[in-house]
């Protein structure tokens, strides 16, 4: 019976995204033709989606969503704060970058 409970703890603890990086902000790139912002985090580990060939994140600026989490990462790199990035699981944003899904601070 303890057995199934550690089981069934241990499949619902999993992280259900597919990257989960701790760090500080490094590069940003904003691409002004399609409102892409690329970023990489200063991180010792991290966990990309196995399509992120370039790892780091991607956001779409030009929607709501995407400014507020533009503004955040704006922030967080000019504080020098940790960050925690959850991905999407995918790369649908731009081929070989993870879309991000949640940036947290910590």
């Amino acid at each position: 019976m303890k057995l199934l409970v550690a089981i069934f703890i241990l499949l619902f603890s999993i992280n259900i995204y597919a990257a989960d990086t701790l760090g500080t902000i490094g590069r940003i790139h904003v691409h002004h033709d399609n409102g892409k912002v690329f970023f990489w985090i200063n991180a010792e580990t991290s966990n990309y989606a196995s399509c992120a060939t370039i790892q780091r994140y991607v956001i779409d600026s030009t929607t709501e969503p995407g400014k507020s989490t533009l503004s955040t990462i704006l922030y967080l790199k000019a504080t020098g704060q940790n960050v925690e990035i959850f991905g999407a699981g995918n790369c649908a944003l731009h081929a070989d970058s993870e879309t991000a899904k949640i940036v947290a601070i910590p």
